[in-house]
């Protein structure tokens, strides 16, 4: 929402640091937005939620501005949000690693192989934006909906009730969409609050579930929980596996496996021949073992190399020569090895820079941290200095309202207020930098 490391709000509020993992994300709760006159402009809002961060898009611009690391949220989220999600990052990133092999590699060894379609509507999310990489053009905000609303399902034909349950006939689904018994729903009600509620019986258009409150004709309807893909995640995950070169050497009396792993790992196996039928069709015996060699076995994804036959080939059957590849396999699996890193020369040696003079925004709150500076303030944590910004950000409400004097030709509004549970915060607006700060009132 503000700055990384400049948010003062939930420290303010309630004397949990957010810069140290206590956010009690007043971001995302409701206020109320009043002009210096206490007129209400906007009522029980989530005025300060944003949309999710995605920049799935811009990956390629990102890695060739420098980037080589990327950071996927998964605080508080579910497993099944982190599975889908870093799948989809995963697959993106071997993407851009095919299409620029010269320029970039994976941080370590193995690839990931297999497993279900990620599908990022399909888990927790409120919407997604790029938020400022490409300027201010779409609205940030997820004010009406402060929680996951899901994928949209389409909108309410008919309510139709009983003491304790109701039915549920939808219109303008998607045609793809299919909606399966224990799928999860969500709609907006009229006072802005989210409710959510199970579908114990989903038949084509219809949902049958016990009766809730607020719910009529017309509303959007979302699923926020879908079962089916809930299963797939969960029964079909993908593997990571190591790339693995299986080279095959026929002499006279034995035959040689060598198997070379993407690490730099190397293994042998050798088999006595010396009494095995010589193959009457060669061409056929090289296919075969070929395609008996190139497959997973443990941890490692075979390939073959090269198969030098300057003897006459052996009939080696299929048994005998997956045998030989769960060898291999335990083989390089004995031979320790870090796969966490692999030595690519891609690396940076950037210096931290350091300013002679430390403010409170600068977080210092131990001896260490201050010997860097020659002048220092103490972190807001320690302090709880009046008049402190609790946060500055690019969002901006006036923006988010059709309120902006700069973007939108708004007739200037005069100083704006939040306000919750009697609490009163103070908006400012740097409007040459383009962003807003929130501040004690």
């Amino acid at each position: 929402m503000s700055y990384s490391g400049n948010c003062y709000l939930s420290e303010n509020i309630a004397g949990r640091s957010a810069n140290r993992g206590e956010c009690i994300q007043a971001c995302r709760s409701l206020y109320d937005l009043m002009d210096a006159s206490g007129k209400v402009l906007v009522k029980n809002k989530a005025l300060l939620s944003l949309k999710d961060y995605n920049l799935l898009h811009r990956m390629e611009d990102l890695a060739e501005a420098g980037v080589c690391s990327f950071k996927i949220e998964g605080r508080l989220k579910s497993i099944s949000y982190v599975k889908n999600i870093v799948r989809q990052y995963s697959i993106a990133l071997d993407s851009l690693i095919e299409k620029y092999p010269e320029k970039y590699c994976r941080a370590s060894y193995g690839k990931v192989y297999g497993g279900f379609t990620p599908a990022p509507d399909k888990t927790f999310n409120r919407g997604y934006t790029p938020l400022f990489i490409d300027g201010r053009k779409d609205r940030w905000s997820s004010m009406d909906a402060p929680t996951s609303l899901g994928e949209k399902v389409g909108k309410v034909a008919h309510v139709q009730k009983t003491r304790e349950y109701m039915t549920i006939s939808l219109r303008d689904i998607p045609g793809e969409m299919r909606l399966e018994n224990g799928d999860g729903f969500a709609f907006v009600g009229a006072d802005g609050a989210v409710t959510g509620f199970r579908g114990d019986i989903c038949r084509g258009k219809e949902i049958v579930c016990k009766r809730i409150e607020g719910l009529s004709q017309g509303m959007t309807l979302w699923r926020n929980t879908s079962i089916a893909f809930e299963r797939e995640l969960e029964k079909n995950m993908p593997e990571r596996l190591i790339d693995a070169t299986v080279d095959v050497s026929v002499g006279a009396e034995s035959v040689v496996f060598t198997a070379v792993s993407e690490d730099g790992r190397k293994v042998s196996v050798t088999e006595d021949i010396s009494s095995a039928e010589k193959a009457q069709n060669k061409e056929r015996m090289l296919a075969m073992t070929e395609g008996q060699l190139s497959k997973k076995s443990g941890d490692y994804i075979f390939r073959v190399g090269r198969i030098d036959t300057q003897e006459a080939l052996p009939i080696l059957s299929a048994s005998f020569l997956n045998g030989v590849r769960r060898t291999l396999a335990e083989k390089l699996a004995a031979l320790r090895s870090d796969l966490s890193t692999r030595p690519s020369g891609l690396g940076r040696d950037d210096k931290v820079a350091v300013r002679p003079e430390a403010t409170y925004l600068d977080n210092l709150s131990n001896s260490l941290s201050r010997s860097l500076y020659e002048r220092t303030e103490d972190a807001y944590e320690l302090t709880h200095r009046k008049g402190a910004e609790l946060m500055r950000t690019r969002y901006c409400i006036r923006y988010e309202l059709g309120m902006c004097p700069v973007h939108q030709g708004a007739k200037p509004s005069g100083p704006l207020f939040l306000l919750n549970n009697g609490r009163r915060l103070a908006l400012g607006f740097d409007c040459a930098r383009c962003e807003m700060t929130v501040s004690e009132a």
